[in-house]
């Protein structure tokens, strides 16, 4: 389909990453109301490193490309932000999260930018950051909350994201893939109510957008299962919520290998070296 062929929403990546981000807010600020007051200025904080290092990283050709709209890479610089703002806990240092995230962007930059990195930058930053906070002897532990109050929040973050697919604009089906197994890690095990707010979050925006995962339907499906699994068995050892996010790129650093495996058989052979 050509671009003057799609709807006003999906006409030019500018457009689709603005309202990915736009869907981002109305979740966002019930965690902040109901869950994380500290959620708003954490935000602030991860965003001014992300816009700065989004900047900066403008002089860098990608490790594809070459350059790309500046309109986008601040786009979703800005969403990567809010998405380590939303999973990393009140209670961990946020200089951690924010030096990850400067890290993660630099590496998205070197391994292709938007469109062809093949790992969630905001998962890779919370893996970062999570590596960090255990060096440091830091504490990871998932804030406290009602349950209620974080299956609310978790249905907003869901319902954005399922908006969104409605739209043509994230994958349905990867995000029942993680969903699956980490929804029964939470029905078995007596996890956190935090990790049922990080479990939507990262079903729906991290899961849900397929620049990161393999081009084939099946390989969406099979590396976001792998990525639930990972977390539903990291969570169920007692890790904390913020280690899906080793679980998340784990999972995707697969995406090449599975695309390959999935792909028909002379599509695989063409894009063999």
């Amino acid at each position: 389909m050509s671009a003057s062929a799609l709807p006003a929403w999906r006409g030019t990546p500018t457009r689709r990453a603005a309202c990915v981000l736009a869907a981002m807010l109305p979740a966002l600020a019930l965690q902040a109301e109901r869950l994380d007051p500290f959620l708003p200025a954490r935000c602030i904080a991860l965003c001014a490193v992300a816009l700065a290092a989004a900047t900066a990283l403008r002089r860098v050709p990608n490790g594809s490309t070459g350059r790309s709209s500046a309109a986008v890479d601040l786009i979703h610089a800005l969403a990567t932000a809010l998405l380590v703002a939303a999973l990393w806990p009140a209670a961990a240092p946020t200089w951690m999260a924010a030096l990850a995230l400067a890290a993660s962007l630099v590496a998205a930059r070197l391994l292709g930018g938007v469109a062809a990195n093949p790992f969630p930058p905001a998962a890779l930053a919370l893996a970062v950051a999570t590596a960090l906070a255990q060096a440091a002897g830091g504490t990871l532990a998932p804030d406290r909350m009602l349950l209620p109050d974080a299956l609310l929040v978790s249905g907003v973050w869901l319902g954005g994201a399922l908006a969104l697919a409605a739209l043509g604009l994230l994958r349905a089906s990867p995000m029942l893939a993680f969903a699956l197994p980490v929804a029964f890690a939470c029905a078995v095990g007596a996890l956190p109510a935090a990790g049922v707010v990080s479990a939507a979050l990262a079903a729906g925006f991290l899961l849900g957008e397929s620049r990161h995962l393999p081009s084939t339907a099946q390989g969406r499906r099979a590396v976001a299962a792998l990525a639930g699994t990972g977390t539903a068995m990291a969570w169920l050892l007692g890790a904390p919520p913020v280690a899906l996010g080793a679980a998340v790129v784990l999972a995707c650093a697969l995406t090449p290998w599975i695309e390959r495996l999935t792909l028909p058989p002379r599509a695989a052979i063409e894009s063999t070296p």
